[in-house]
């Protein structure tokens, strides 16, 4: 227990504005992970197709599973590492929990959060994959904007609609106080009238 605190408090905090230099250097060796998830499996995968079939495995049909084999695996390892495990973990990824950042810049929930990971997979498994043609607008895009496109989804919707709500049941609540505050209060001086009339007589 004591190991872990003091390993707490020498780590540096976890930053969620990280800059263009982490970012890269996060994605990167993300993607090493991402090629060794892949590679692996696919290797494994297509040495024993070419061990059961024997000389039946010819090279067209040694390229095709090859290429089916490695969009899986590369689709499967891309989702962990980019999806799920930063959705577990507060948006660090397996690099991002190294650096110590995370790709979620503010809180999001419901749609809003499932829109940012959508948009943020889609950004950087065309980045991934065709690096050529999409890193350097991706890192102008980010010099002009300060922030990645993906980082423009707002989760101040889903907070401002919930924050508006508050105010108007608390209005509610408070009126119908009032108003059974000044029911009891009539009811009172009803009941004073009635008691005072025989007395009258």
């Amino acid at each position: 227990m004591k190991l872990t605190q003091r390993e707490a408090e020498v780590l540096p905090p976890v930053t969620h504005r990280p800059g263009f230099v982490r970012r890269a250097v996060a994605l990167w060796t993300d993607a090493m992970i991402i090629d060794v998830c892949s590679v692996v499996p696919r290797l494994m995968v297509v040495i024993g197709l070419k061990m059961l079939m024997g000389d039946a495995f010819d090279e067209a049909m040694l390229n095709r599973a090859n290429v089916v084999v490695w969009v899986i695996c590369y689709g499967l390892a891309f989702a962990v590492v980019e999806v799920v495990v930063p959705w577990r973990r507060d948006g660090g990824t397996p690099a991002g929990l190294f650096y110590r950042m995370s790709c979620e810049t503010q809180q999001r929930a419901g749609a809003m959060r499932v829109a940012f990971y959508a948009a943020r997979a889609i950004v950087l498994l065309l980045v991934l994959v065709y690096p050529q043609n999409t890193a350097l607008p991706l890192a102008v895009f980010y010099l002009v904007a300060r922030r990645m496109p993906y980082d423009f989804i707002s989760g101040r919707v889903a907070e401002g609609a919930r924050g508006n709500a508050m105010p108007t049941a608390r209005g509610a609540s408070a009126a119908l106080l009032v108003r059974g505050a000044e029911g009891s209060e009539g009811a009172g001086a009803v009941e004073g009238v009635e008691d005072r009339e025989p007395c009258l007589s």
